[in-house]
């Protein structure tokens, strides 16, 4: 597995895609960033989130958001960026899995659908 990869601060595009990840086999517990208080306090341990690549438009850049069934944005991933970004727009889904919640913190294990 590749080690792992993630954007600094709260912004920013992503770099070229890595080119030797194998998507099916791409597996990480990662901490949500920027949860949303609402989308968490609906959220229990078990809970099974989409993984969503959202373009950006202009100067906003593209974003990983992990999002409920009903497309409520829960947060965003930034750990494994590189691959997952890459994975996303060869068309692999991927979802994850809820395995803690800590007040407003949120860790998920990410793998391919």
């Amino acid at each position: 597995m590749s080690g792992s990869s993630s954007s600094g601060g709260g912004g920013g595009g992503f770099g070229s895609p890595d080119p030797g990840t194998n998507c099916q086999q791409l597996r990480f517990v990662a901490t949500v960033q920027s949860p949303q208080p609402d989308a968490v306090a609906a959220l229990a341990v078990g809970d099974v989130l989409n993984v969503v690549l959202v373009a950006g438009t202009g100067t906003t850049p593209s974003v990983i958001e992990v999002q409920r069934a009903d497309g409520t944005t829960v947060g965003a991933l930034i750990d494994h960026v590189t691959e997952l970004l890459r994975c996303l727009q060869d068309g692999f889904q991927f979802v994850a899995e809820v395995l803690e919640i800590s007040g407003g913190a949120v860790r998920v294990r990410v793998r391919a659908q």
